[in-house]
């Protein structure tokens, strides 16, 4: 497909993307502002990115514990590699699993390699629904486990486009503090109808058109200034940890991977401000396990990961699990609210 954009242009502007949609009434036309082109020639690239498949959707992730939604559980299993496939792609028709993966295995530390998510309010629920998951499939009797998030470090967009970012933007940066010890009190941000109805819709992608909020503002029956001004309040409170495409960017050179540590107990806060600091490490989650910390790593490039990796290791004297993705098979974070 022929890009509307140069490559310069094309890379700037994956960049401001990276950190975020500007909220203003025709985002579009702020962002071929600031790049020195046209408000159709952005669109169009930006459709032409999603038509193949460079981002899964353009829209909001949020911030699970703030709406209520503090379990988290990853369902590991051990399936023989004739059936990951077919176990994958039925597990991914599952409407309790919001992601589903095939990772690498690390024999002998880490025998999984199918690994799917299961979000929910209660844990006894979402334990329920894996253990019925289980069962349907005819799985419970092969290896598998249960890792329960319990601390939550970091969360926020990957940045795989450079590591210096475009000082030109003046977009903000979107990362929330998302640290909760065990047995905290939940502080849920209050929603009335309107605002899950927004909510709802955002996770499903913004319109792709020039004025996205008056197009949203007709779907949905309100005012679109409402709308902008709600997604700036969620922002702003940690409701939302970010607003913008969700970029597949592998296809043109960037690399992520999801990894874990087994830290010590009298290191790990030390190790958790670490891994918090580095750039590359966009999610950072406490779970419960011999590997205590996992982490997703987004570099804009394979050596680069594997720099990072390397220099991890250094840092904190421990080894670190590596498992990398070999096949996707669902990816449909969507929280009904």
């Amino acid at each position: 497909m022929n890009s509307p954009l140069s490559p310069e242009l094309r890379n700037r502007l994956a960049r401001r993307l990276e950190r975020g949609l500007p909220r203003c009434a025709r985002p579009y036309a702020a962002l071929a502002e600031a790049l020195g082109t046209r408000e159709d020639l952005v669109l169009a690239q930006i459709r032409a990115w999603r038509a193949e498949g460079l981002f899964r959707r353009f829209g909001l992730v949020v911030h699970h514990r703030a709406l209520g939604i503090d379990a988290n559980l990853m369902l590991v299993l051990d399936i023989p590699d004739a059936r990951a496939d077919a176990t994958g792609l039925a597990l991914a028709r599952e409407p309790a699993i919001t992601l589903c993966y095939q990772r690498r295995r690390s024999p002998p530390r880490w025998p999984y390699n199918l690994f799917c998510m299961i979000h929910g309010t209660s844990r006894t629920t979402v334990q329920a629904q894996a253990d019925a998951i289980l069962r349907r499939h005819g799985l419970a009797d092969l290896p598998h486990a249960c890792l329960f998030s319990l601390r939550a470090f970091k969360q926020r967009g990957g940045r795989y486009a450079s590591p210096n970012p475009d000082r030109e933007s003046g977009m903000p940066d979107p990362e929330v503090s998302l640290e909760c010890p065990p047995g905290a009190p939940k502080q849920e941000t209050s929603l009335d109808a309107a605002d899950r109805r927004i909510l709802n819709r955002l996770q499903r992608g913004l319109p792709l058109v020039r004025y996205p909020w008056e197009a949203l503002g007709a779907e949905l029956g309100l005012d679109p200034d409402h709308i902008r001004a709600r997604l700036a309040d969620w922002l702003a409170n940690g409701t939302l940890t970010r607003f913008g495409p969700m970029f597949d960017i592998e296809p043109l050179g960037g690399a992520f991977t999801l990894a874990a540590l087994s830290v010590p107990e009298d290191r790990f806060d030390s190790v958790a401000d670490l891994l918090r600091e580095m750039p590359e490490v966009a999610h950072n989650y406490r779970r419960e396990h011999f590997w205590n910390m996992w982490f997703v790593l987004a570099c804009e490039s394979p050596g680069h990961l594997d720099r990072t990796l390397a220099a991890i290791e250094a840092a904190t004297r421990l080894t670190v699990l590596n498992l990398p993705k070999d096949e996707t098979y669902h990816v449909g974070l969507h929280l009904p609210l």
